[in-house]
């Protein structure tokens, strides 16, 4: 009886998300693995580059400045002008993962090219690491870490339905792109934008 409990035991503690720190374990391992004699630092560094920005940080899972908050600038503006909207959407879509699909839901923004998984990866990209906490699932999002939220849906958000025939890599806007200086007046736009259409979809609720 103690060994089967053990083992069922086991197969719930294998079955368990990885950590992120279990995860970066992994991805330096698969890195090295591919390397093969390359240095290890030489592996990760295009491992990064080829494996994790040339194919899993695309649209909509591009990578955001996540400090872009703090500085002075359009897109901190842009924060500032909407924070009652941002305030309100936080209170009703950041208390967890199914509320936040429902604000996609709400701006009617799930397609072919953009799925509630998609949106799942998103919130997930937007949390703080807590490493002291990292074995708690996670639930709702902060304040700080909902508005990056919110910016990465409005980077991915489409004003209007594609053209027929369109191209998948064109269906959404041009993205921050790694190592370049970021518009901030682009995201600025995107999220100001996103925002006014999602008070809209928030009066007939609130009503």
């Amino acid at each position: 009886k103690s060994s089967s409990t053990s083992r069922i035991r086991n197969i719930h503690k294998e079955a368990l998300p990885l950590t992120r720190s279990q995860f970066i374990e992994v991805l330096l391992r698969a890195a090295v693995a591919i390397g093969g004699q390359k240095p290890t630092t030489e592996a990760i560094s295009e491992f990064v580059t080829s494996v994790i920005v040339g194919t899993v940080m695309l649209p909509p899972l591009s990578p955001f400045p996540r400090s872009l908050h703090m500085l002075a600038g359009e897109y901190q503006d842009a924060l500032l002008a909407r924070r009652k909207t941002l305030r309100e959407a936080w209170e009703r879509f950041g208390r967890d993962s199914v509320a936040f699909k429902a604000m996609a839901q709400v701006m009617k923004m799930c397609d072919r090219t953009f799925h509630a998984k998609q949106v799942l990866s998103i919130l997930a990209l937007a949390r703080r690491p807590e490493p002291a906490h990292e074995e708690m699932p996670h639930q709702g999002l902060g304040y700080d870490e909902f508005c990056e939220a919110v910016a990465r849906l409005a980077m991915v958000w489409r004003r209007s339905s594609q053209a027929q025939g369109e191209s998948e890599a064109a269906t959404f806007p041009s993205q921050p792109k790694e190592g370049e200086p970021v518009k901030q007046k682009v995201v600025a736009n995107r999220l100001e934008g996103f925002l006014a259409r999602l008070a809209d979809r928030l009066k007939p609720i609130r009503a």
